[in-house]
């Protein structure tokens, strides 16, 4: 009758650490049911999904590059994956506003009597 206790909370084991890997806590659950320590032994051994990785490293401060899209922190000025500015790239509207910008360093009038 040991065994049976042994059984159940190898099912309840396994769905917690298939769970909190980002996992359905059902399947794990599941699988530990059906395999009893050995659910638990595949429990650990399944990896975390991206979903799971992507939120660990947001709330640890840290954003995608938007080249190679690795997470860095905030505050990186060089990627360490790809060695680029982590910067996103001008928008076009950022873009215009240079190109306007540089029309009136070139016109000579002051930025003050532009209309």
């Amino acid at each position: 009758m040991w065994w049976l206790l042994v059984w159940i909370v190898s099912a309840f084991v396994a769905a917690a650490i298939h769970g909190g890997r980002g996992h359905s806590w059902f399947a794990g659950f599941v699988v530990g049911l059906i395999f009893g320590p050995l659910g638990v032994v595949l429990a650990l051994l399944s990896r975390r999904t991206g979903a799971a990785i992507a939120d660990e490293a947001r709330a640890q401060g840290r954003v995608p590059c938007p080249h190679c899209a690795e997470f860095i922190m905030r505050a990186a000025k060089v990627c360490p994956h790809c060695g680029r500015d982590p910067a996103p790239p001008p928008t076009k509207m950022a873009r215009a506003l240079t190109a306007m910008e540089q029309e009136r360093r070139h016109s000579g009038i002051p930025r003050d009597r532009q209309p």
